[in-house]
């Protein structure tokens, strides 16, 4: 077999279409120029195609890395909420307590008053009630 010039010289050209009708040789040129630009968009889809797939991979990798950030901050965002929950029910119950013990010392500052004021009358009562705890 012989070897195929890829880029023969301009003589080897002209010797080549020596003798060949102007049809033939457009028919030719036109056959050349559409090969070459069926090549141009075969190597141009290759390209496209290993864009996308290269684009698909780093959306389908960047959307696993933001579900699992989503998720770890629904988790968080759970405990705050039960921890929110908790603190509100610990506030309520020591508002309650807070109540209690503000009725207790009134209570307690009224009757040591009572009984300060009883004491230092000449067995009087000074018409404070007692309520016995």
């Amino acid at each position: 077999m012989k070897p195929v010039e890829i880029n023969p010289n301009d003589e080897w050209i002209n010797m080549a279409m020596a003798g060949i009708s102007p049809q033939i040789l457009m028919k030719s040129a036109y056959r050349s120029v559409m090969f070459f630009i069926g090549q141009r968009e075969l190597e141009m889809q290759y390209k496209m195609n290993r864009m996308v797939a290269q684009c698909r991979q780093k959306c389908e990798s960047m959307q696993e890395k933001f579900t699992e950030k989503l998720e770890q901050l629904h988790t968080a965002y759970q405990k705050m909420a039960k921890r929110c929950q908790m603190m509100e029910q610990e506030i309520e119950s020591l508002s309650k307590d807070k109540k209690e013990l503000q009725e207790k010392f009134s209570e307690k500052a009224r009757l040591d008053g009572c009984h300060s004021l009883n004491s230092r009358a000449s067995g009087g009562h000074m018409g404070c009630k007692t309520k016995q705890l």
